[in-house]
């Protein structure tokens, strides 16, 4: 994530605590209320393959974080 997100949300820990909830069994955009898979599929041209990267990554971020 820093790699390629890094210039813009600094890293997956801090972006999840500021930007995202989980919502109706989906991470959400706090703000936007999108879901953070739509959004990605439209977000600096990812591909497919790396949209399914990036849910799973913040999904298991929110999820250790919320265990601690």
């Amino acid at each position: 994530m820093e790699n390629e997100c890094g210039s813009c949300h600094s890293n997956a820990e801090e972006f999840i605590r500021k930007s995202v909830v989980f919502k109706a069994g989906e991470l959400t955009g706090l703000e936007s209320g999108i879901s953070v898979r739509e959004y990605l599929e439209s977000h600096r041209g990812l591909q497919q393959t790396d949209v399914e990267f990036f849910t799973r990554l913040l999904a298991r971020v929110l999820n250790e974080i919320s265990r601690s």
